[in-house]
């Protein structure tokens, strides 16, 4: 269902059409067939292309643009779905009831006397149904919802990988507080999460790891998106894990080494470098920091997260 039925263009071809079966009633005369509905192809040089007294049927035989007639009076016995575009003579012949016409594909009404808002709806939790007035008609077509992401929160889960996690929505960056052997992108990704209006699936991804593992300074990417629409909803975060220093995925003595060194002034970090080198998450980089991950590496099952 990607291309759903907006152009301009084909409202105007129903819209014309109507306007030549509003005006010229006999142009098919309803005595060629038997039935309560009628239905016309416009593509097919006035062929009638069904009679008989069931919509869904009729719809079903319907091509782009056909005409249909409702001759006599008819009552639904079930929800119809249309698929495609066509005109619709005298809703006012069809008892309703608690069922409806579902747009689906490209399907698109056009009418000449509006309908009543509980008989019609989307077949998809993705579209809705749109009106719009055209040449003493209505026109009933489907707009495509487009996934949202809105005031959604990022979640992290833990594991035995993952002891801790926490997300900086302002300023786009997620702290990890994972393993001394850290933990790989297939890991991690089933522990994230966003919730998203109009999604019909969220995924995820990590890009600029380091050999597979989740490092300081990659970007973790969650995307939203849905079979009606072609637009996409996306967050993107960038990646802090805490003790990660040198950007490997991993946590050892070589990032307690480079955080010594910038405690000491022989080297100064930045970005999300600083954040991770900020061990104990205290707002500051020093010899404490550097303890702190000497700690989490040689005593890993004592070891306390911070984002906990």
């Amino acid at each position: 269902m990607k291309h759903i039925m907006k152009r301009a263009k084909c409202l105007v071809c129903l819209a014309v059409l109507a306007a030549v079966m509003f005006t010229s009633v006999q142009l098919f005369p309803a005595e060629a067939a038997s039935g309560s509905i009628t239905v016309t192809g416009m593509l097919s040089g006035g062929a009638v292309l069904y009679t008989g007294d069931d919509l869904q049927a009729a719809f079903a035989a319907a091509e782009r643009g056909s005409v249909v007639s409702i001759d006599r009076f008819i009552t639904l016995t079930s929800d119809v779905v249309l698929t495609t575009e066509v005109m619709l003579t005298n809703t006012d012949r069809i008892t309703f009831g608690d069922f409806r016409i579902l747009l689906s594909g490209d399907g698109a009404l056009f009418v000449n006397s509006r309908l009543r808002r509980k008989y019609y709806d989307a077949l998809s939790p993705y579209s809705t149904v749109e009106m719009m007035e055209e040449h003493d008609g209505y026109v009933y077509y489907l707009k495509a919802q487009e996934p949202t992401f809105g005031s959604a929160q990022l979640t992290i889960s833990r594991s035995g990988e993952m002891l801790g996690g926490a997300v900086d929505e302002a300023n786009a960056r997620v702290f990890l507080d994972a393993s001394p052997a850290g933990i790989s992108v297939n890991s991690m990704l089933p522990l994230v999460s966003m919730p998203a209006q109009n999604a019909e699936s969220v995924t995820a991804n990590v890009q600029g790891a380091a050999a597979g593992l989740v490092s300081t300074g990659s970007v973790l990417t969650l995307s939203a998106t849905n079979s009606d629409s072609s637009g996409v909803a996306s967050r993107s975060y960038t990646v802090v894990v805490v003790g990660d220093v040198n950007s490997n995925g991993r946590i050892d003595a070589a990032d307690a080494n480079q955080i010594a060194c910038h405690a000491a002034g022989s080297v100064v970090l930045s970005g999300a470098a600083f954040d991770a080198a900020d061990a104990n998450r205290d707002g500051s980089v020093n010899a404490k920091d550097a303890v702190f991950i000497c700690e989490k590496y040689l005593n890993y099952e004592g070891y306390t997260s911070p984002l906990k």
